[in-house]
């Protein structure tokens, strides 16, 4: 089995009233210049990805893989090994087909899975003949392991029993100049097919409409957000304050971290994760800019601002 490529796409849902947001953490050179910006509304401008591609130059150079295994994540199993039981669905007054996560077969699953991958992982050092460092491991939508090892160890790896793809994580330089017309956006804004240039004609997110989200979560898997921007603020520009479906001063992830982001969590921004930072000190704010234009896109607020005048 060959190594596959891994590339990283911007992920994008609905205009919402609360959104998840995750990030690496930033410099602290960076903290002061994204703090000033910030508070002029502005994004961070994108810093310059150098060498995207480190891990093709030598066979025996280190880098990051993701080994994916042949048992199903939690989320697409089907209760098909008779010593486990399928994972139940939420019942509630709709209908949602939603998985039962904290249920009893879900953790016992999990638990399943979390064995299995260790065992893997004993098989990989057996292979390549050495320690392999495991920088991650999932078992929820994806039952894999973020790995350290050599190109050469790759390619062995990828012929073991058990393991159903080897992936390299590549970089890719942020940027997006198109995503609305790209994804079809506009026709679904719309119910009609819609040119890209018209996708705020109508102004389709008005207050008159009615439309502002509430109740809907958005997960933004980018490198952060700008906490002080209006974008993000528990009120908006025209002063509606937003519900937390939480309840006010309940949070998900990271929000209890001191200094998680520069504003914190509110009734907008209800959680934030750091899935790259290891060890601390962890941030959720964004000194790239481009989780912050696309976690805007998503669920951004409504926001007035003055255009050549």
């Amino acid at each position: 089995m060959n190594a596959k490529h891994y590339k990283t796409l911007p992920l994008a849902a609905a205009i919402t009233a609360a959104i998840v947001m995750l990030a690496p953490a930033a410099h602290a050179t960076d903290r002061a210049r994204a703090i000033q910006r910030a508070r002029m509304g502005h994004a961070p401008t994108a810093s310059t990805v150098v060498n995207p591609n480190p891990f093709r130059s030598a066979s025996k150079q280190v880098g990051r893989y993701i080994v994916s295994f042949q048992e199903a994540p939690l989320a697409q199993y089907d209760g098909s090994n008779p010593q486990l039981a399928a994972i139940p669905r939420i019942k509630g007054p709709v209908d949602t087909g939603r998985l039962a996560v904290r249920s009893l077969e879900a953790r016992q699953y999990v638990s399943y899975l979390d064995s299995r991958q260790q065992s893997y992982l004993a098989a990989i050092e057996k292979t390549v003949g050495h320690p392999v460092p495991v920088r991650q491991r999932f078992q929820y939508a994806l039952n894999a392991a973020v790995v350290e090892m050599s190109a050469t160890d790759a390619a062995r790896v990828a012929k073991m029993n058990g393991v159903a793809a080897v992936s390299i994580d590549e970089v890719h330089p942020l940027a997006t100049d198109i995503g609305p017309g790209f994804i079809g956006a506009s026709n679904l804004w719309f119910g009609q097919p819609a040119g890209q240039d018209d996708i705020f004609i109508g102004n389709f997110d008005s207050a008159s409409t009615g439309y502002r989200g509430e109740g809907m979560v958005v997960a933004d898997f980018d490198t952060g957000y700008n906490s002080l921007s209006p974008s993000f603020a528990a009120t908006d520009d025209s002063g509606y304050s937003f519900i937390n479906p939480l309840g006010a001063g309940n949070y998900l992830g990271d929000c209890h971290i001191n200094n998680i982001s520069l504003a914190g969590c509110n009734d907008k921004v209800i959680g934030v994760f750091d899935l790259v930072s290891d060890p601390a000190p962890v941030s959720a704010e964004d000194y790239q800019g481009h989780g912050s234009h696309t976690a805007s896109t998503i669920a951004g607020n409504a926001r007035w601002a003055d255009y050549n005048g």
